[in-house]
């Protein structure tokens, strides 16, 4: 029997019954090659535990079996390379120990597969460990090893580990092809190094390539994170010029660059172009969709294709609801505001952090009691999910006691990058000086003694990227001033923000 027909056959088999009982009598006539082709065809129309359950009995044979020599590097190399899909790192490391055990050696076949494992199992140091490995085994990477490797530095963001490799080829006298050159392309691109990215895409048209589809797919996004739409769309009328695939990466690609642009109207008209296509949108296209809507000041369309998402079957994300929220914030549309939030939790789908604070500062703008009080009811869930945690530390960076009681200045940093947040964040935060004043054992309150000042900051931490912005300065200091209270602004406090 030939492998279409073995394969046939496994297909027939009801769910209960044995594979190997079914094709044992066939396998005699099959070498280690043409059995691994059989198992890769069976992983191919949905039957890998058909696959694994056949090499597993053919590997419980003994030395002596007619069948026993049907398990060797080929079969072993596919067996392993059949546990990416399926994410079975330990399986796959557990063949590899196998292998060893009966004597046969890693080739650089076994290597890449189980690279590729590695990177599916989202274990990319461990991928590279692989690949040293390899080189202290002395077997000789090829083109596919070292585009897997160019994948893993991309995706452990070691963009110029990744360009480097195509030099490194050329020492070993290997020439890139154009998957290496898409895949360096990608990984400058994942790393947000577009411009290095377009430098690859001059190497490959220097090396004599052509680029294919994932080629321009890739530059595509690369002009778009760098900010040349006009570029993005000049290559986009290119790959139609040459009848390359227009993929939903592609369309999801250059509908961002058109969010990144500013220019809502274009993306809604390439969206469209891309259904009359045939190309069915994905949730990374509708996020960027939503997004550029939600830019241009556009809630109302916004909100049309966050309907129409959701009649395709494409399940919206935390990107999705956070570009609608804020598309509704920015239109001053707080009730709408609210009901994406609360369908959100009902999709359980988990807010961010700034998903809460566009909600908590939407529904306190309004200046509406019940609305006031429903964002600080948002607040205090968001506290509790550790979304927005108080820091107390030391702020006297020339005390000499090194000890934090040592210190003679304390600060309560506070995360509040809104007036809304600001608000509540001081709120909850005198409440919690109230209470630990008024605390009968009276140690918390040790904190405030022998203090010269105490310091309230707006930021993350003593090396906050973004602290809080200017407007929720503002907006603290007034609150401050109304209630008459001693604080003032100061430059005292380490984090940026602070007052005194």
């Amino acid at each position: 029997m030939s492998v279409e027909e073995l394969v046939k056959l496994c297909s027939s088999l009801p769910g209960g019954a044995s594979a190997v009982a079914a094709v044992a009598p066939a396998l005699t006539y099959l070498d280690s090659r043409a059995m691994a082709a059989f198992m890769k065809e069976l992983a191919k129309t949905q039957q890998l535990s058909r696959a694994m359950e056949i090499f597993d009995w053919l590997k419980s044979l003994p030395a002596d079996h007619e069948l026993y020599s049907l398990c060797d590097v080929y079969t072993f190399t596919t067996a392993i390379s059949l546990m990416g899909p399926s994410q079975q790192l330990r399986r796959a490391l557990e063949l590899v120990g196998e292998m060893r055990a009966r004597g046969l050696s890693c080739n650089v076949h076994t290597y890449s597969a189980l690279m590729n494992v590695c990177i599916k199992c989202d274990a990319c140091d461990l991928a590279l460990d692989v690949f040293k490995q390899m080189h202290e085994d002395r077997i000789r990477p090829n083109v596919v090893t070292y585009n897997t490797l160019v994948d893993v530095y991309g995706k452990t963001g070691q963009w110029e580990q990744a360009v480097r490799v195509l030099d490194d080829m050329r020492e070993e006298d290997l020439e890139p092809e154009v998957r290496t050159y898409n895949t360096a392309i990608i990984a400058c691109n994942m790393c947000g190094q577009p411009q290095e990215a377009l430098k690859v895409h001059q190497k490959l048209l220097e090396a004599g390539l052509q680029p294919i589809s994932t080629t321009y797919t890739a530059l595509i996004s690369a002009y778009g994170k760098a900010g040349q739409l006009d570029k993005a769309l000049e290559t986009f009328q290119t790959m139609m010029q040459r009848g390359c695939e227009r993929s939903v990466i592609t369309y999801s690609a250059l509908i961002s660059a058109c969010e990144k642009a500013g220019r809502w109207e274009l993306a809604l008209q390439l969206f469209d172009q891309m259904q009359r296509e045939g190309c069915a949108p994905n949730t990374v296209t509708y996020n960027s969709l939503i997004t550029a809507c939600q830019q241009g000041g556009q809630p109302e369309k916004a909100c049309e294709v966050f309907e129409q998402m959701k009649h395709h079957g494409c399940r919206p994300d935390v990107v999705t609801f956070a570009a609608l929220i804020n598309a509704y914030h920015r239109a001053g549309q707080w009730h709408k505001c609210l009901q994406a939030f609360e369908q959100m939790q009902q999709q359980n789908c988990k807010p961010d952090s700034f998903v809460y604070q566009t909600v908590i500062d939407s529904l306190w703008q309004t200046g509406v009691a019940w609305a006031q009080a429903r964002a600080w009811q948002l607040y205090g869930t968001a506290a509790r999910n550790w979304q927005y945690r108080f820091t107390v530390q030391a702020a006297n960076s020339g005390s000499s006691g090194g000890g934090f009681g040592a210190s003679r200045d304390l600060e309560y940093i506070v995360p509040a990058f809104t007036p809304g947040v600001a608000v509540l964040a001081l709120r909850k935060w005198l409440l919690e000086v109230v209470a630990q004043l008024s605390s009968d054992s009276g140690s918390r309150s040790l904190l405030f003694m022998g203090r010269d000042r105490i310091l309230l900051s707006l930021g993350r931490s003593r090396h906050a990227k973004e602290p809080g912005s200017s407007t929720a300065c503002q907006t603290l200091l007034s609150v401050l001033t109304g209630f008459r209270s001693p604080f003032r602004p100061g430059s005292g406090a380490v984090t940026p923000g602070g007052y005194v």
